[in-house]
């Protein structure tokens, strides 16, 4: 071939100069070449008569079903052939960016995966009839504004090149020769370099380019083979049929019929491509209606004709295509109205049709009485060189057009079976009446081509079971999509690609949006189940090629390496098709979206029948595209640098406002908890305005940086921040479901089998959070200590959680402090929160921990000597040297577990590991900020600052502790704990050993704990009791995983449970040992009677996760692993070397499953609806407490008279206040779990449980009953109480319930010998008057049914000065005497009790 023959085969013969709409013309040098006929479109032959109109690509792809896509490019192929044609301009590839897009509807809609798939098919159908199919558009050419004058700004990552096919302009998009050649362009059409110009880029130009040396010869060989390459791999090279018609000319040609017998494919293509979207009591399929009222333009013909408006550029009669280039002439286009009216006929049916989008009238007289009323609307669009009806190519908005709402809502007005069919060319917003209950049934009928009435009649009928399914999400508003269309600029104008890979459904999840329709959604007449999952296979091995071009077609991508297979059953009535989709959720490392479609099926059963079905996974499923090293990796799962802005401590703040304070307190030297608590104070000149500030006695007004909830503490929280009136959470927030899940037989399973049992507190949860702008850590994403620590605490940080365990937090060197759900609703709210400034207790670390000795086994030790009250109203602060041997992770063990103290919280200086920490869970942003703020002084106590008691440890003298059992102070040496046991009597016996929870959780916990594992299988050891483990977060489950931890601790008998508390907070269904005493091992946090298993038998010894797993191995409580040995069944014996852990992962975090992480920073949807049914019995609405100050109290400003309900006896914690385990579910319902208050309490007159008197009780009543018995009678005679406590009342958890629960009852005051902070303060929140007895003694002259009236109340409330309460006493004898209490009430803690509770007296200022 010559260099013109050559250039030639590239240079089109230029615009109406040929038949077809693209011509290369005959090159005689090539045997049998006549030349390439490339015609438009991708629904059929363009510009000829006698074809067939085929369903538009969007359509196709809903089916979800390859044999279909096949079968139609293999029909449009013959098709092409029959007239000629060589290359088919089609499949259409761009993917649906932005949903206004015009020609969205030609192609497969909003999902890489699907489009590839619907393109591939198409291809590989249309190549079959001797055809070749051209892919198009440009990449990323995907609106129609600016389509000839814009760049498409996109980063590497969402577009990758590498295309071995020719590739040919679209029409006069070329713009250079040489230029357009040396970057990839083979074929430049039609030729001109504009309309009718007469000249080309290619041709003559380019044969001086090559000879001038600007374009090598090698290169136009490269172009002149890519284009034969396809014309003999097809065969056109023999018999190939000449063109036979004219593009120009309809009348021109021989008229040849190519359709055969296509219109049956099309309207099965049509069927299968119909989505049911909503289907209320069955509404559909029709049976047999004997009136039926058919309304709007789109169930009608254009009067005209199919084809009258110019390439389909008119909305008028059923919407077939959408406009432009992408269309062909309708043989025939059969209407809804028609085709329903024939079926109606053979049922006797009476047809009423207002075939007008704007008639109203006329909609609500067909609609009127009729058994059914189906009303048809549509949403168009098309290619930018025609306008229609103001729509340049690109939608407007998402609307049905005419005014489709109104004619919906007025037809659904006058029918309550109303059917609404959608003819759209994507996602129109349904919001105005998708809802609405007389809109019983949605049908998504799409672009269907010539067959549409039949189809959505064989739909609507029943003839055809739906099973289409979205291929693009259907949102709620326009807003919710991750892109819009670009409708001004001048110039080049500027498209950026800001959502990279995240559109459509990838998008909704990552920003956890939720879509009015989710991709992939469609309803079927049957129903169908899934089961028997199994997954095999692994991404490991093989070898792959280098880098480099091609890359991408590599096989060790492409060959099948995992395989899924499962069981589908359609367990409905009829036969139908199910969609199967597969969707794999890449570590958060890969940046990808949450979930990717990455295999799908159609399946077709009949009613009662199964079938396996079997996904076949290539490494490529599980790629992503790596911008550095530019080839398709694996991700390895370690964890990218986040955008730490909303989670860093404003340290320029914090440090200007500690100087205010500094100059006010005299510049005094400061603890480390000091500069933290001060420099959050709200107002530093009003809240020291006298200028002192005392520890123990101020109180402070602060404002906290972050609150993080658990699940059943985060119910109440939310409902009353519910009732506060606010759109959003004034700090950032969080929600973890961690508490909900009930351990029994692993992890998968029980996270399911939680998941459907408390789905409706999940529902509201993650409502709420969607509402309120809250970010929601789904059940099995881990517990929320674990969570906060790997991803939002920060050195110097203030933040709230509802949970005691919250100071875990303080292991990052901030405060963390538990509070109840009250409290974190003043900081939700923009409330200062108030705290009495605690004192600070000083712990000097020296040494080093060696050997056996942990981080837990400090904080046991520390437990021993401050007991569970030495913590009370106080802060621990750790400095010294030993506290720079510790890992961060270490640290936050030592203060999760100051709550068993009573410690508000507890913290550090800031040091390397925590440095490292950071920078190893991606907040190496955090890291640089805390350096800065450390080196002026802030992260660290002041040289001389003053402690209110001083504790010295030597960590090189500290051995292994055992604490319990029933109580978390009770500690004793591992050295002596054999002794111990044997002189309690106890059975030398272990029952269960369990690790985890939020208390040791960590990879260095689980690390060291596998190392012993290691030890102990080498020498055939496997546990003697079951033995179960608890990873604290996905995070940590999917590095544990893949480091191989887990399969060593399951090899030696472990099991592991879900990310989640489980039996640490009592979620454990344990069915051995009920009711038996035993012992168990853990590695938790607290030990109280029925707290793990129910069984108050149980006791539970704390330990260290290393000291629990030997004593697995042992079986007995006597073991010690640091001088005992195992006995073997060969006669030897084995002992445990001291175990070595790993601080971090050596090859970094992986973050496992991404649909566990939440959007971060979402924005408040405030049109979101919060899920509560009207007949839950798990969430109820709460009402406003009253206050006790109304008119109905004739004491006035004092407390009405109140009756003693009881007098508590020792120990009462929150647990027995109110218990958790299965009262867990009862949480945001007050009413329900209000029926267990105190019923684990002890009555001091008696000495029985849950039992309680009433002195007044009716005949018919008992004067003995259940605490809550007693509680709910005086509630029903409202009768205000009180309760009469012992020391430390409410120790424990920071359940509010406990101080929620005798409020909703009636209980007005409670007189204790002591209270735990935490409890004390949520009895004020909720409007409850705490006191203290100032002689203990006086606890035991008050009992229950006696009255007690306060005296001096009135003072306080009016600001007197010193003011203090006495309590009248009158006991049922008629015996009177007075005592004196002391209380802790501040200025404002006294507005909650006037207002009736805390949240009144916000709700009051807010509004």
């Amino acid at each position: 071939m010559s260099l013109n023959d050559k250039v030639n085969l590239g240079t089109g013969v230029q615009w109406q100069k040929g038949p077809c709409v693209g011509n290369i013309p005959t090159i005689s040098s090539i045997p049998g070449f006549t030349g390439l006929c490339l015609q438009d479109s991708p629904v059929g032959v363009r510009y000829a008569d006698k074809i067939s109109v085929f369903p538009a690509e969007i359509n196709v792809a809903a089916t979800f079903n390859r044999t279909l896509m096949r079968e139609r490019g293999a029909a449009m192929g013959a098709e092409f052939k029959g007239k000629g044609a060589h290359v088919a301009l089609g499949p259409m590839m761009n993917l649906m960016r932005a949903p206004a897009a015009g020609r969205n509807w030609e192609g497969g809609g909003g999902d890489p995966f699907l489009s590839g798939e619907v393109a591939f098919e198409t291809i590989v159908g249309i190549q079959s009839s001797g055809v070749q199919a051209c892919a198009k558009h440009f990449i990323n050419n995907e609106q129609e504004h600016f389509r000839d004058s814009s760049s498409s700004n996109v980063d590497d990552r969402t577009g990758e090149f590498g295309f071995q096919g020719f590739v040919t302009s679209d029409w006069w998009a070329t713009h250079s020769g040489a230029t357009a050649v040396n970057a990839g362009l083979d074929m430049t059409m039609p030729g001109d370099e504009t309309t009718n110009s007469g000249t080309t880029y290619f041709g003559q130009n380019l044969v001086n380019a090559v000879q001038s040396g600007q374009v090598s010869q090698a290169r136009i060989d490269d172009l002149a083979t890519r284009i034969l390459a396809a014309w003999y791999l097809l065969g056109q090279d023999t018999n190939f049929p000449a063109v036979n018609f004219n593009s120009w000319n309809v009348g021109a040609g021989q008229h040849i019929d190519v359709s055969g017998n296509h219109g049956s494919l099309i309207r099965q293509i049509d069927a299968a491509s119909t989505v049911l979207l909503k289907n209320t009591n069955s509404a559909l399929p029709l049976k047999a209606p004997k009136s039926i009222g058919i309304i709007g333009n789109d169930a009608g013909s254009n009067p005209n004709g199919p084809n009258n408006f110019t390439d389909r550029s008119g909305d008028v009669g059923v919407l077939g295509l959408g406009w432009g280039s992408g269309t062909a002439d309708f043989p025939y286009l059969i209407a809804p109205a028609d085709a329903i009216t024939t079926r109606a006929n053979t049922d006797g049916a009476a047809v009423t049709t207002s075939l007008s989008d704007t008639d109203l009238t006329g909609a609500a007289n067909a609609a009127s009485g009729k058994d059914v009323a189906i009303v048809f609307i549509n949403a168009d669009s098309g290619e930018g060189y025609l306008t229609v009806e103001g729509n340049a190519g690109d939608r407007n908005d998402l609307s049905a057009w005419h005014g489709g709402d109104a004619l919906v809502q007025q037809v659904a007005k006058f029918n309550n079976n109303t059917v609404v069919v959608v003819n759209s060319v994507g996602p129109i917003n349904m919001e105005a009446w998708v809802t609405n209950p007389n809109v019983t049934a949605v049908v998504w009928s799409g672009i269907p081509g010539q067959e549409a009435g039949n189809a959505v009649t064989d739909v609507l009928y029943g003839a055809y079971n739906p099973g289409g399914k979205l291929p693009y999400t259907i949102g709620k508003s326009i807003n919710d999509y991750a892109a819009q269309i670009t409708t001004s600029g001048s110039g080049i104008v500027q498209i950026p690609y800001n959502e990279g890979i995240f559109i459509d459904y990838r998008h909704f999840d990552q920003a956890n949006i939720s879509p009015r329709f989710e991709f992939g959604f469609g309803l079927s007449y049957t129903t169908f189940d899934y089961s028997d999952l199994e997954i095999s296979g692994s991404t490991a091995g093989g070898v792959r090629q280098p880098p480099g071009l091609g890359s991408a077609l590599d096989p060790w991508l492409h060959e099948p390496v995992v395989t899924a297979t499962f069981t589908l059953t359609n367990n409905g009535t009829v036969a139908g098709t199910e969609v199967p989709q597969l969707y794999t959720s890449p570590p958060a490392a890969a940046q990808s979206a949450p979930f990717n479609l990455k295999g799908f099926d159609s399946v077709y059963l009949a009613a009662g029948s199964s079938t396996t079905v079997t996904f076949n996974l290539s490494r490529y499923d599980f790629s992503t595209w790596d911008v550095a090293a530019q080839r398709w990796n694996i991700p390895s799962g370690t964890l990218p640098e986040k955008n730490c802005a909303s989670i860093t401590p404003p340290y320029a703040q914090l440090l200007e406002k500690l100087q205010s304070v500094r100059n006010i307190l005299g510049n005094k030297p400061l603890t480390l908890a000091e500069k933290i608590l001060y420099s959050h104070i709200a107002n530093p000149a009003e809240s020291l305005s006298d200028g002192k500030l005392v520890r123990g006695e101020t109180y402070l007004q602060l404002n906290p940086e972050r609150v993080a909830m658990q699940d059943a503490s985060a119910q109440m929280a939310l409902l009353q921040f519910m009732s506060a009136g606010m759109s959003r959470c004034a700090v950032p927030a969080s929600i973890h479901c961690d508490h909900l899940i009930q351990a029994v037989n692993g992890a998968d399973p029980d996270l399911q089998r939680s998941i459907v049992t408390n789905k409706e507190v999940f529902d509201f949860l993650e409502s709420a959070s969607r509402k309120y702008g809250i970010e929601f850590w789904q059940p099995g994403s881990g517990i929320i200590h674990q969570i906060v620590l790997e991803n939002y605490a920060a050195p110097g940080m203030l933040m709230l959680g509802t949970d005691s365990h919250t100071p875990n937090a303080g292991g990052l060197g901030m405060l963390a402090i538990g509070v109840g759900g009250a409290d974190a609703v003043d900081a939700l709210t923009g409330t200062p929160w108030e705290l009495k400034a605690p004192q600070i207790v000083g712990i000097h670390l020296t040494g080093e921990l060696n050997g056996w000795a942990t981080p837990k086994d400090l904080i046991l030790h520390l437990a021993g000597k401050l007991t569970v009250r030495g913590g009370t109203g106080r802060i621990l602060e750790y400095f010294g040297p030993g506290v720079f041997n510790q890992s961060c992770t270490g640290l936050a063990t030592v203060a999760n577990m100051g709550a068993e103290v009573g410690a508000t919280t507890s913290t550090f200086p800031y040091t390397p590991s925590m440095r490292a920490y950071l920078t190893a869970t991606g907040r190496a942003p955090v890291s640089r900020a805390a350096d800065e703020a450390a080196s002026r002084g802030f992260l660290a106590a002041d040289e001389g600052a003053e402690y209110d008691q001083l504790i010295e440890i030597n960590l090189s003298e500290l051995e292994p502790n055992i604490n319990g059992p029933f109580t978390p102070d009770l500690a004793t040496p591992l050295s002596k704990f054999g002794s111990f046991v044997n002189e309690q009597g106890w059975k030398d016996e272990l029952s269960a050993g369990l690790i985890g929870s939020c208390t040791n959780s960590s990879y260095q916990d689980m690390t060291s704990v596998a190392d012993l594992a290691r030890q102990a299988k080498a020498a055939g050891l496997k546990t003697k009791v079951p033995f179960l483990c608890t990873p604290g977060s996905e995070q940590i489950r999917a590095t544990m995983e893949r480091d191989k931890v887990t399969d060593i601790l399951e090899d030696v008998g472990a099991v592991v449970l879900a990310n989640a508390c489980g039996p640490c907070i009592g979620q454990w269904k344990r069915e051995d040992r009920k009711d038996e005493e035993n012992a168990i091992l853990t590695s938790f946090n607290r030990n109280f009677k029925s707290r793990n298993d129910g069984n108050r038998l149980t006791m539970n010894f704390l330990a260290s996760p290393t000291i629990v797993t030997a004593m697995a191995f042992s079986g007995k409580l006597s073991f010690n692993p640091m001088t005992d040995s195992i006995p073997l069944p060969s006669g030897e014996e084995f002992k445990f070397s001291p175990p070595r852990g790993e601080d971090l992962p050596s090859q970094g975090f992986t973050a496992g499953r991404a649909f566990f992480y939440p959007s971060p920073t979402p924005e408040p949807q405030s049109d979101t609806q919060v899920i509560i049914k009207p007949d839950s019995q798990r969430l109820e609405l709460l009402a406003p407490f009253l206050s006790p100050f109304g008119d109905y109290n004739p004491r006035g400003l004092e407390l009405p008279s109140l009756k003693v309900l009881m007098r508590v006896r020792g120990k009462c914690t929150t647990d027995h206040i109110s218990a958790a385990g299965p009262w867990l579910k009862y949480k945001g319902h007050l009413t329900n779990i209000s029926e267990n208050l105190l019923i684990t309490a002890v009555n001091d007159e008696g000495g029985d449980v849950n039992v309680a008197f009433d002195h007044d009780h009716s005949p018919s009543e008992s004067e003995k009953d259940t605490i809550p018995g007693i509680a709910k009678r005086f509630k029903a005679r409202n009768q205000p109480w009180a309760l009469i406590v012992d020391e430390n009342y409410g120790e424990g958890s920071a359940r509010e319930h406990a101080a929620l629960q005798p409020r909703y009852y009636g209980c007005a005051a409670i007189i204790a010998r002591s209270f735990a902070r935490i409890h004390e303060t949520n009895l004020k929140k909720q409007g409850i008057l705490p006191l203290w007895f100032v002689d203990n003694a006086d606890y035991s002259r008050i009992g229950s049914g006696d009255m007690i009236e306060t005296v001096g109340v009135e003072d306080l409330l009016k600001g007197k000065a010193n003011a203090t309460v006495t309590i009248h006493v009158t006991k049922r004898n008629g015996e009177t005497f007075t005592i004196p209490t002391r209380h802790t009430m501040s200025k404002d803690q006294l507005k909650w009790l006037h207002a009736g509770s805390a949240l009144n007296h916000i709700r009051s200022r807010i509004n």
